[in-house]
């Protein structure tokens, strides 16, 4: 089983990323895809509004794009993680 983790942020690169990585997840595998956004921990400039209003639209970028994505022959699941985008793609 093969599993493929792409970074997405709505960005023309990275739909260009994630049409790569829909073509190299295998049938029995599994495709996550992750939008991450800056975490309120330890910084002050990022109020607690923002930050709600930062986490529902990254649910409902994900939401919309599982749903274009659709069903297809393996497991697809998005993830929203807060903190740095590379630091948190090297965790997962």
């Amino acid at each position: 089983m093969r599993r493929v983790l792409v970074g997405y942020d709505g960005s023309e690169g990275s739909e260009k990323a994630l049409a790569k990585a829909l073509s190299l997840v295998d049938e029995d595998g599994e495709l996550i895809i992750l939008a991450v956004i800056p975490s309120r921990e330890g910084k002050s400039f990022v109020d607690r509004d923002a930050h709600t209003v930062m986490m529902e639209r990254a649910e409902e970028m994900l939401n919309r794009k599982l749903e274009e994505i659709g069903e297809r022959g393996f497991r697809i699941r998005g993830m929203i993680e807060e903190g740095k985008p590379a630091e948190k793609i090297i965790e997962i």
